[in-house]
């Protein structure tokens, strides 16, 4: 599966998420995630390096990636 970046805003400080995760991310999220491969949908709290980030799912497929993408009305 290529690497797709998709973003909505929340509110002020928070960004619904829906993309591959980096070192970065894994660090300052919520929980660890076994396999953290492919893509995840997450929420975002802040920006930089000390950005939160709550992991709320792993995205099985390119298919789903693009279904959520159209839920959440995402760019």
């Amino acid at each position: 599966m290529d690497e797709y970046y998709f973003t909505v805003p929340v509110d002020e400080s928070k960004t619904l998420c829906l993309a591959p995760l980096t070192s970065r991310r894994i660090k300052n999220a919520d929980i660890e995630p076994v396999d953290t491969g492919g893509h995840f949908l997450y929420e975002q709290e802040g920006t930089g390096e000390n950005a939160s980030i709550r992991i709320l799912a792993h995205v099985a497929s390119e298919e789903s990636l693009f279904q959520l993408r159209d839920m959440f009305k995402m760019v």
